[in-house]
């Protein structure tokens, strides 16, 4: 037999192809699969449950298309049955975008029929599990950073959930369980959710294993493959020592981020949506939130500049967002400057801002800026439209070729900005910000702090040596006055390891340290040089 749960949508679609040719598919049956891959009979499974998902239709033609649309209310999210990666997946907020999506993107048939749903704005989570048919157990819950539309494979994923209270967690382990035995998963499945005005919906299912499973199996220690294939060959969670529920989170967090390719694929859109671009990702586990998203961005190579100017050109529906984004970073220090339709709405709302002219406009524009490394940052969400001729797709692509770092989600953009906002107060290495760190916990904490300490430690040690510190403490003692000195270094490290004003300080001090540690171990062998001398003395005399 073969088991098609590992080898991603490809797989799948392979599952009954095999299955009619006589092959055996182990674990999740073929069915079960398609009623989870094909549309009609998935909202039937969703009905039998009384679980929702966001309104939608199937459409086999262009015309029909256009008239299920007028049921449903805009924006649309629409793609094509049975696609891989997101693939010609594309958000829509009007019926001329409609229009050009059909004409371009996709041809509608009744073999490939169009998928149109109701795009909900809301916190995307997911899940992956494993099931035996009669019990479900859930590694971990993820949440992601960017709203839902983004497709997952593209956006930062954090384990465990950050922003969701006890009773939306009771109740995706709830719909999880009741899928996974309505369609007799025997083996691993992934559910997609989205929480939109404090509601549960499902956005998606796929009978397989995602490319969320070794993210979430390192931090949770949770073998998902191997016990997924054990299931597929005939065990039960039962007998491997599991029962149905959610898995205890971790006490750490663990936050995964993509890493892109842009600048080595000519004429690719940068601009994140439902269709993946991702060629990679990294993880980053730490004590916090906030110290966990900040590995993982830093380790995928997403920085945000110190310092500069920023370029800020967005759509008409993500001014109001966008104005809001932009006076934080002018707090910052940022020049902010933004194109004609940008600028005159930040100006209009009390944020003056100098207006630049489009690539499209020619003179001193946004293009010469670029190639003269006038402009640090850019800010760009997508109108509508992916063409090389578009005066956005061409922003980003000169971005993207000139090395400038160019964000085109704003919610990427939101955390990242709260990077610089805040302060990594650092309390050992918990990312603790000046919100949560207070009293004389605060002052310990403080980087200024810790130079000052940093430097007049250094001097004391380059003055005195070990040996007058050792006096302090008594001859007794010692053991513990290198242990005391070596807590201090390592909070000193702590404090400032994300500040390089530290290194100068924290270089100073390895120094004195090494010398005074030399010169100690120096004289001490000199001491046992010179009584080894006077021991053999009276021989060498009788010699």
């Amino acid at each position: 037999g073969v088991i098609c749960q590992f080898g991603g949508q490809t797989a799948i679609n392979l599952a009954a192809p095999l299955a009619k040719r006589g092959v055996t598919v182990l674990g999740t049956s073929v069915d079960g699969m398609d009623r989870a891959e094909d549309r009609e009979r998935f909202d039937e499974v969703l009905a039998k449950l009384n679980i929702p998902r966001p309104d939608g239709r199937i459409a086999t033609s262009d015309k029909e298309a256009m008239k299920v649309s007028k049921e449903l209310e805009f924006p649309l999210i629409v793609r094509p049955s049975y696609v891989l990666g997101g693939r010609a997946m594309e958000i829509v907020y009007n019926e001329k975008e409609l229009e050009r999506y059909l004409r371009e993107a996709v041809i509608a048939s009744p073999d490939h029929p169009i998928l149109i749903d109701e795009y909900m704005v809301g916190r995307e989570v997911e899940v992956d599990a494993v099931a035996d048919g009669t019990d479900v157990y859930i590694p971990g819950i993820m949440e992601q950073v960017e709203r839902a539309g983004v497709h997952s494979g593209d956006s930062i994923a954090v384990y465990p959930p950050q922003h969701l209270d006890q009773d939306m967690i009771n109740q995706i382990v709830d719909y999880t369980t009741r899928i996974s035995l309505e369609l007799q998963v025997k083996g691993s499945v992934n559910i997609q959710f989205v929480v939109s005005r404090g509601k549960l919906y499902i956005i998606e299912v796929n009978p397989r294993s995602s490319r969320t499973v070794p993210f979430l199996s390192k931090v949770t220690h949770f073998p998902i493959v191997e016990i997924a294939t054990r299931i597929a060959l005939g065990e039960t969670l039962k007998d491997m020592g599991y029962h149905s529920g959610l898995m205890p989170a971790k006490k750490h967090v663990a936050a995964k981020a993509p890493v892109f390719s842009f600048s080595k694929i000519g004429l690719a859109e940068i601009a994140l949506g439902p269709e993946m671009k991702s060629t990679g990702e990294v993880m980053g586990i730490g004590h916090s939130y906030s110290e966990a998203l900040y590995k993982a961005v830093n380790g995928a190579k997403m920085k945000i500049p110190a310092g500069g100017t920023i370029l800020v050109t967005v759509a008409d529906r993500d001014k109001a967002e966008a104005l809001q984004l932009a006076e934080g970073f002018k707090e910052l220090g940022y020049h902010i400057i933004a194109t004609e339709g940008t600028g005159k709405y930040f100006n209009d709302h009390g944020m003056p801002v100098d207006i630049v002219r489009k690539i499209h406009e020619g003179g001193q524009n946004i293009a010469t800026l670029i190639r003269n490394g006038k402009i640090d940052l850019v800010l760009n969400t997508l109108t509508y439209g992916k063409h090389p001729e578009r005066d956005g797709f061409n922003l980003r692509r000169m971005a993207v070729e000139l090395a400038v770092p160019c964000l085109t989600s704003l919610d990427t953009a939101t955390r990242m900005g709260r990077f610089m906002f805040q302060e990594f107060w650092i309390d050992g290495s918990k990312g603790e910000t000046p919100e949560n760190v207070t009293g004389f916990k605060k002052v310990m904490a403080n980087p200024y702090v810790a130079t000052v300490i940093t430097v007049v430690l250094g001097i004391l040690l380059g003055l005195n040596g070990y040996q007058k510190i050792w006096a302090l403490f008594g001859s007794a003692n010692q053991l513990l006055a290198a242990l005391a000195l070596l807590a201090v270094a390592t909070w000193l490290g702590n404090v400032g390891k994300n500040n390089k004003m530290f290194y100068i300080p924290m270089i100073f001090m390895l120094i004195v340290t090494l010398a005074s540690l030399a010169q100690t171990i120096s004289t001490q062998v000199g001491k046992i040089t010179a009584g080894a001398a006077t021991d053999w003395a009276p021989y060498a005399q009788a010699i």
